[in-house]
């Protein structure tokens, strides 16, 4: 199987991390807030469509599904660590959205940074040199990740794990998506009959 080696992009964001007195890690729930100004010795994280509460350039991007992409604009993002094999609609990896998929499609949407693919240990294959997390989402991921780098400064959160409500700026976003492949249209599908159920404030 084809493969791309990451292992260096995985270095230098751990570096970039471990040089930082704090983290402000971005979820898509209530308490997530619009940050406009930068502070030089922050760094920060966006949890999948979260990015759009982030006016300034995001120093890493955590995804692990397809739809996690959906919407979204990438211009501004340095760094995304994501799975080798991407999961679609079914929260599944997806043996067709690798890291081939996500490298083309990232192109096709003005991505000038780095991508860092890992290993989830629910993945299709193992892959060499791929470093495996044990992270049930994104959310989770991101969290498994600084743990997993020994990070000990301060992490502030907004719009994770606080309720369950979602941010009203998020569904806006979703709402809004057209679909451009299969994924999308699977994964809009999916959206639609999830938000039912999801609380909004």
């Amino acid at each position: 199987m084809n493969k791309i080696d990451t292992t260096e992009i995985m270095n230098e964001i751990k570096d970039n991390i471990l040089q930082t007195k704090k983290i402000i890690i971005i979820g898509k729930g209530n308490t997530a807030k619009y940050i406009e100004n930068r502070d030089e010795d922050t760094y920060y994280i966006a949890i999948k469509q979260s990015i759009i509460f982030m006016k300034i350039d995001v120093d890493l991007l955590i995804i692990t599904d397809f739809g996690g992409l959906c919407g979204i604009k990438l211009h501004n993002v340095k760094y995304i660590l994501c799975p080798y094999f991407l999961h679609d609609d079914t929260m599944k990896p997806n043996r067709k959205l690798d890291w081939n998929f996500t490298i083309k499609y990232l192109k096709e949407h003005n991505f000038t940074g780095k991508v860092c693919f890992i290993q989830l240990k629910q993945d299709l294959e193992k892959v060499d040199k791929y470093e495996i997390f044990h992270a049930l989402n994104s959310g989770d991921l991101a969290f498994v990740f600084l743990n997993k780098i020994n990070y000990k400064n301060p992490i502030i959160t907004y719009g994770i794990n606080i309720d369950t409500y979602y941010h009203k700026d998020i569904l806006k976003l979703i709402e809004n998506i057209k679909p451009k492949n299969k994924y999308h249209e699977k994964w809009l599908e999916r959206y639609k009959m999830i938000s039912k159920k999801v609380k909004v404030k």
